[in-house]
């Protein structure tokens, strides 16, 4: 009588260490790639971008306008830009800055922070003039550390109209680059 070789099965105990080999290696995989921490270098990014364009928008106002900048931007005091598509200028509290004279001409639109709500005055950034009559614009809900850690130190944008600084958790921009081709450091 002729038999046929019996073929050999996976056993439970090996269905199951392949099953958690396959979790460790997901659960790593995760911890690696740190989503959370992605996402909010994502939104730091398109804040960076947004904090250099409302300063390029209040900038060609002032050379619009021989040199005068928004009249409710004062010398270091940092106002919350208000949102002026949400509600009517003349309703934006004392402690914001209406860019309304900004926008359409200067900005399509006030720029808001990527987690800020569309229902309120709230856009997420703060404005003023430095010592010097510079324009300071500044993103303080920034959410991941990754910009330099000395306080002032400079990282170009990638054009050459502005200074983009990491401080105290927030970007500022103000005066001129010194690197003609804004190149991104």
């Amino acid at each position: 009588m002729h038999t046929t070789p019996q073929r050999g099965a996976f056993t439970l105990l090996e269905i199951l260490l392949v099953v958690a080999a396959i979790g460790i290696l997901a659960a790593i995989v995760i911890v690696a790639i740190n989503p959370q921490r992605q996402l909010g270098k994502v939104r730091d990014a398109e804040r960076q971008s947004e904090v250099a364009t409302l300063k390029d928008g209040i900038e060609q106002y002032s050379l619009d306008n021989n040199g005068q900048y928004p009249s409710e931007i004062e010398v270091n005091t940092y106002k919350e830009v208000c949102d002026t598509e949400a509600v009517a200028p003349s309703n934006c509290p004392d402690t914001y800055v209406d860019l309304s004279d900004v926008v359409p001409d200067q900005l399509a639109a006030i720029p808001r922070d990527p987690q800020s709500s569309d229902i309120n005055e709230d856009t997420g950034y703060e404005v003023a003039k430095d010592e010097n009559g510079n324009i300071v614009v500044k993103a303080p809900s920034t959410e991941v550390d990754s910009a330099p850690k000395r306080a002032g130190a400079t990282v170009v944008v990638g054009y050459s109209l502005s200074n983009v600084s990491y401080d105290n958790q927030s970007f500022d921009v103000s005066g001129e680059t010194v690197n003609p081709h804004g190149a991104a450091f």
